[in-house]
């Protein structure tokens, strides 16, 4: 399915066929044990935590599956506007915010798909 906020098209896709509450467990564990070791090293202007710059969590085994399921999806959503991408992804981070935590505005410069 695809949704029109505003200007931006945003692509929705039920993961958890494939990704069950584990997973996401398994991913929140894997950030909160690189923040119990790890300064965040990007300077943001918020609270959120964030392991950008601090580790690739693409180098995981079970992050890079989602990165993979991704990255088929990225391809479906190109062809509806008759593209045929080769998908790369470049950097992959998780954060973790809690009650009251938020987030800047912000963009990711040269990246055609953000998730």
């Amino acid at each position: 399915m695809i949704d029109y906020w505003f200007s931006t098209m945003i692509y929705v896709q039920d993961l958890s066929h494939t990704f069950d509450s584990n997973f996401n467990n398994y991913c929140y564990q894997k950030i909160l044990d690189i923040k119990s070791h790890h300064k965040r090293s990007v300077p943001w202007y918020c609270n959120t935590y964030a392991t950008l710059d601090v580790v690739d969590l693409s180098e995981d085994l079970q992050i890079s599956k989602l990165i993979e399921e991704c990255k088929s999806h990225i391809k479906t959503f190109s062809k509806s506007f008759g593209l045929n991408c080769n998908v790369k992804c470049v950097d992959c981070w998780g954060n973790i915010a809690s009650t009251g935590d938020y987030q800047e505005r912000h963009v990711h410069p040269k990246s055609h798909f953000s998730l």
